[in-house]
């Protein structure tokens, strides 16, 4: 049975969950190949909450589950600033939620909502190319595969879905 979640905005208060996930290797390994250090953690915390600023309906949310109230992962929708026509998506969730389909109703949610913004054309999200879990919910969302790139000697792919 798929969990019934609900988003909302990561707050000051939500930094210890954001770093139960980001410390841990299993959750970082398709991500940046290894956890944050406490520090990292801090800096990349507080950019969050300033993107959390930029515009209603945009940003980082924790993703929680209904019935229990248990913290699950966090995801976000971001965009550079308001005048921005296209969001990033992506997902991060506790290794202990893994394989249960939560992120599939992550994402449908995210999609559902940007709909009713208008200004926003594009949706990408950036993937790294072993995660093959990551790319079947992207394709079962209609998202295509766009372009490889490496930065930093760590190489990802971008998947877009247009409006």
């Amino acid at each position: 049975m798929l969990a019934s979640i609900h988003l909302s905005k990561l707050t000051d208060a939500d930094f210890d969950n954001y770093y139960s996930l980001v410390k841990d290797i299993l959750v970082m390994k398709m991500i940046t190949n290894r956890a944050l250090t406490l520090l990292e953690a801090q800096q990349k915390f507080q950019k969050i909450l300033l993107s959390n600023q930029i515009q209603e309906g945009f940003g980082y949310f924790k993703i929680i589950e209904k019935n229990t109230n248990h913290f699950i992962g966090f995801c976000k929708l971001e965009i550079l600033n308001k005048e921005s026509t296209e969001a990033e998506i992506g997902y991060m969730l506790l290794p202990m939620f893994w394989g249960k389909g939560i992120t599939h109703i992550v994402v449908q949610q995210l999609l559902d909502s940007v709909k009713t913004k208008k200004n926003i054309h594009k949706i990408f999200a950036v993937i790294d190319p072993q995660n093959i879990a990551s790319q079947k919910i992207l394709l079962k969302n209609k998202f295509v595969y766009k372009e490889k790139y490496l930065i930093d000697g760590q190489s990802g792919e971008v998947y877009e879905l247009v409006n």
